[in-house]
């Protein structure tokens, strides 16, 4: 299950990489970057397709993170492994 999970994780976040770099920003001059005063007057559009599917891979990839958070803590990690067998072996 943990496989599945970060196998579908992975590809979620190529996926999210790719549609964030497609997009163009609201203030897209050098000036916005710094805080500059034209954002003021600038008048937010609607949600496109890509912003919502942004969105929506956004919210899946906080699901996998935190379903993949909860499954690795039930697993024993490799150092207790580690100190457990060598411990034995003392």
């Amino acid at each position: 299950m943990f496989q599945i999970i970060l196998v579908f994780h992975i590809i979620i976040c190529c996926l999210l990489i790719l549609i964030v770099l497609m997009q163009t920003g609201l203030g897209s001059q050098l000036g916005a970057a710094f805080g500059g005063a034209g954002q003021v007057n600038q008048v937010q559009t609607p949600e496109n397709f890509v912003g919502k599917l942004t969105t929506i891979l956004a919210i899946i990839f906080i699901v996998t993170s935190v379903s993949l958070a909860v499954l690795s803590s039930n697993e024993v990690s490799v150092i207790d492994k580690e100190e457990s067998s060598t411990n034995q072996s003392q």
